[in-house]
């Protein structure tokens, strides 16, 4: 039986302090969903970038990044919730505190998403 998918990896994120400078990202092959275990990070979503744009060509997870995003939506997300983010959605995360979250990434069932650069 074939797999049609494939499990990247699943990264905790732990934060003990504040991390207001985490950097804007858009995936190209994969989504991006979190867990969020404790605490209440507060993700931007969509919008466009701020600033210059470079990117990671990690061949598993080819990324563009940016200093920030404007005109996003911005959520809180609860202890106990969990967040999708679509390959190519700009996205961006901070905590005013303690915040424990597990993060997987997901081949994106569309394909690659076309990058900006």
């Amino acid at each position: 039986m074939a797999r049609n998918y494939q499990i990247l990896n699943g990264d905790n994120i732990d934060r003990l302090e504040a991390d207001t400078g985490r950097k804007a990202e858009r995936h190209l092959k994969n989504d991006d969903f979190f867990s969020v275990i404790s605490g209440k990070p507060m993700f931007t979503i969509g919008g466009s970038p701020v600033g210059p744009v470079t990117r990671n060509e990690s061949s598993s997870d080819p990324t563009e990044i940016s200093s920030g995003i404007e005109n996003g939506e911005t959520h809180t997300v609860e202890e106990g919730a969990g967040i999708h983010i679509p390959a190519g959605v700009w996205h961006q995360w901070r905590t005013e505190g303690t915040v424990q979250m597990r993060v997987w990434k997901i081949p994106a069932a569309g394909g690659q998403i076309e990058p900006s650069l």
